[in-house]
């Protein structure tokens, strides 16, 4: 997959199959990545929410399903310069 922006998170060590379920730190879900057996390990988010805009600056927390292998989750952090929407 090739991303136009320099603006992504990589999640690494992955299994075949995983669900990526990202939430902001009031609990609201921003987006959901899926990973198929792809021959790779990692999955690369694109730092867009649902609608496809750039998620604000702040801590995300992240929450892996991993059929076979159990469940995880992390936090992260995501800093963006400031951008100027002209529609929102």
């Amino acid at each position: 997959m090739l991303f136009r922006s320099l603006k992504v998170v990589k999640f690494t060590s992955l299994p075949e199959v995983a669900t990526i379920k990202i939430f902001n730190l009031a609990g609201d879900h921003v987006q959901t990545l899926e990973k198929t057996d792809d021959g790779r390990n990692e999955l690369a988010w694109d730092l867009k929410n649902f609608y496809g805009y750039f998620v604000a600056s702040g801590v995300y927390v992240y929450y892996v399903e991993a059929p076979g292998f159990g469940d995880s989750f992390g936090k992260l952090a995501v800093i963006l310069e400031e951008e100027r929407l002209k529609e929102y």
